[in-house]
């Protein structure tokens, strides 16, 4: 028998899911090549066309001029055709004339008076136009499927390299096993630099392991056993045994991968207005070219409205509808997922733009779910030493279910044993506990009242006790025998990202609300605009639907299903990853963070996206409108109206991408630059103790009062 770690494996084929990944990158990279070799042959036949229509040449040499201007279109065709020919089917298919059309019916213009120019031996060729038309088209095209690739990308990308993992037997082996076929409670050994392939948590070793492909958080976390960790997480530098939650095709990663092929399928709001302005713009330009040619065919000549008509064609341009629309919109989209949100629903950049309200409920949203013990007060006079008193407590509340046991739970071997557990409600518990042969009453609860019997003969003891801060949850008193020998105190820590979370959404203008049902004076502490407590779950719906009727509009986060109502009562609703699962099919977005600050980003860039998304749709209805005119009065040379739709085109496409601020720096994938990188970070003083993380730490050490 062997151990894991002593397994020899054969050499792995190479990932089918990986070489899906190479064969878009090829994919991509040919469409590049194609798309710059048309662009130069068409760049090329504008300067060849410019010649044949300006100078007087010999037949023979104008018709080498022709058959080079016909080869032209006939390559540019052969490179950039079946793309355009996919999107004419697709719009088909939908019922819709939409881009596609426009496009289509300007290649047409333009061939058909270049042919008629040759036939009757007069008049300029305008095959040129063709082979623009077709440049941007594929331009806007491939713009548009590229975003989109880099959004499922985003998510795909660090799995693609895996298709197996290996999972630890009864008997101490390893098997390699399809990631599909691993199932809850397996165990999967991982080296350093390997990819965590399972939602699970750790059950035995310590590592940095970097989470930036879920969560987004920019620096590596010291992970130790009990920590959960996402698929896609990467181990970095020391093994990890890892115990599936999950089974392996339902993590928390493919239920994010549905979400986006769903978005695909579901248009937003600015989306659905874009193509409906799509679909009624490519029947008005073509009657308003079909008017112009029959005004000026009865004013002058056939010739002369055929050279007008197609002007009104080249100039209109519709790629603010068909992509500078759809770009801007997956863009925004690509930025949440690299901000740990996962939008549920197609339209929410443009709800997120109105958002001028957020509310926060309180723990396990902005605070670290799990409690921490953070005192241990031991009796001077006290048989007991502080070890002993920590194991008594860990053995009673090794038994318990209530959430506040956690705070107790201690790794290694304990030399006390349960042996009976009886729960008090509302106090605490009692209990029996063994060492060796003896046996010992224990109670773990609540401090009694001073002026009970049992508490006056140590009232000293408590009076000379430091008084308990603000971050603490419960105060609990330990009896062993009848004697009290302890006193325990559990907190619940804030992520360090609250205070300059609720600054910057106040300096985007956004109101800030904590509603929670914590009676404390903890829920006031919190820097929020306006804090609430001792709050039901029907006083914070009723909370929310107050703000709505003031004329709010209100983000609320929230992780418990006593946030359920007053989610379903304001206009956005954000689950926290590690709340609830029931409501995560229901809210807008899924936070996988824990990092307030991206809020503030998400309503900054939504208000972005949806301010050019705007100003954009408003250049091309003017600039259509005003070019239109012009083309129809007959002041538009076509070759003119086609350089300035290229031009409007250029400029709606690449203004449809925002380089406004950018997403927090995220840890490269790449195991080799991801270890460089992590060489030059400060090492931590104390690896439990100590995170890297810029938002919080779960591990605190437990302080000993005199």
């Amino acid at each position: 028998m062997s151990c894991c770690h002593s397994t020899r494996e054969p050499p792995l084929e190479r990932p089918q899911a990986l070489l899906s990944a190479d064969a878009e990158k090829k994919q991509f990279m040919w469409c590049v090549v194609r798309l710059v070799s048309a662009a130069f042959i068409a760049g090329n036949s504008m300067l060849f066309t410019l010649t044949f229509n300006l100078s007087i040449m010999e037949p023979a040499t104008r018709q080498w001029f022709l058959i080079g201007l016909l080869l032209s279109v006939v390559l540019v065709f052969s490179l950039l055709v079946p793309q355009f020919i996919a999107g004419l089917k697709s719009a088909w298919q939908r019922r819709r004339l939409g881009v596609e059309g426009l496009f289509l019916l300007g290649m047409a213009g333009a061939i058909g008076i270049s042919l008629n120019s040759v036939l009757t031996g007069s008049g300029s060729v305008y095959f040129e136009v063709v082979n623009i038309l077709l440049v941007i088209y594929s331009f806007g095209a491939l713009v548009k499927e590229t975003t989109q690739y880099r959004v499922a990308l985003a998510t795909q990308s660090p799995l693609d390299r895996l298709s197996s993992c290996l999972v630890e037997t009864e008997s101490g082996e390893c098997l390699r096993v399809p990631i599909t076929q691993v199932q809850p409670k397996n165990r999967i050994r991982l080296a350093a630099g390997d990819i965590v392939p399972i939602d699970g948590i750790i059950v035995q070793g310590e590592a940095f392991v970097s989470e930036s492909g879920m969560t987004g958080e920019p620096y590596v976390q010291p992970k130790i056993k009990g920590d959960f960790l996402y698929a896609t997480s990467l181990v970095v530098d020391a093994p990890l045994v890892v115990e599936a939650s999950r089974a392996g095709n339902v993590r928390e990663i493919d239920a994010i991968q549905r979400v986006i092929e769903k978005l695909k399928q579901t248009p937003s709001r600015w989306q659905s207005l874009a193509e409906r302005i799509a679909s009624w713009f490519t029947p008005f330009v073509c009657s308003v070219a079909l008017t112009t040619f029959v005004v000026w065919m009865t004013l002058d000549s056939v010739s002369a409205g055929l050279f007008t008509a197609l002007a009104v064609l080249l100039v209109a341009c519709p790629c603010a509808f068909g992509f500078a629309t759809p770009i801007a919109i997956w863009q925004a989209n690509s930025k949440m997922f690299e901000l740990a949100i996962a939008p549920q629903r197609g339209d929410l950049v443009e709800r997120l733009a109105e958002i001028d309200t957020v509310a926060f409920d309180k723990t396990g949203t902005l605070t670290v779910v799990q409690p921490t013990l953070s005192y241990v007060d031991v009796r001077m006079d006290c048989e007991w030493s502080r070890e002993e008193i920590l194991e008594i407590a860990a053995a009673v509340e090794s038994r318990s279910c209530h959430p506040i046991a956690a705070a107790f739970h201690r790794d290694g071997t304990n030399q006390f044993t349960c042996e009976s557990f009886m729960l008090v409600p509302a106090v605490g518990v009692q209990a029996v506990v063994r060492r060796d042969e003896t046996q010992h009453d224990v109670f773990l609860g609540r401090v009694q009242n001073e002026s009970d019997e049992d508490n006056g003969k140590y009232s000293s003891w408590f009076r000379n006790l430091a008084a308990a801060d603000e971050t603490v949850v419960f105060v609990l008193m330990m009896q062993v025998d009848g004697e009290i020998t302890a006193r325990f105190q559990v907190t619940e820590t804030a992520f360090d990202s609250v205070p300059s979370g609720m600054v910057v959404l106040k300096e985007t203008g956004v109101q800030t609300f904590v509603l929670s049902g914590d009676s404390s004076s903890r829920v006031h502490k919190l820097p929020a605009d306006t804090t609430v407590g001792a709050m039901t779950p029907e006083d914070k719906a009723d909370y929310v639907r107050k703000l709505n009727r003031d004329g709010a509009h209100v983000l609320f986060v929230g992780d418990g299903i006593n946030d359920a109502l007053a989610m379903a009562e304001s206009d956005i609703a954000v689950a926290v990853s590690n709340g609830s699962t029931m409501l995560h099919e229901t809210a807008d977005a899924v936070w996988y963070g824990n990092d307030l600050r991206v809020f503030a980003q998400l309503i900054d860039m939504s208000r972005r996206t949806t301010n050019r998304l705007r100003t954009t749709l408003r250049f091309a209805l003017v600039y259509n409108t005003i070019g239109m005119i012009v083309a129809a009065s007959g002041y538009l040379h076509p070759v003119f109206a086609a350089v300035l739709m290229l031009g409007s085109s250029l400029f709606v496409v690449i203004r449809s991408v925002d380089p406004g601020s950018p997403a927090p720096v995220r840890i490269p994938r790449d195991r080799d630059s991801l270890l460089q990188s992590s060489q030059s970070a400060p090492a931590p003083e104390t690896l439990v103790q100590i995170s890297l993380n810029p938002c919080y730490s779960q591990s605190q050490p437990a302080k000993t009062g005199e």
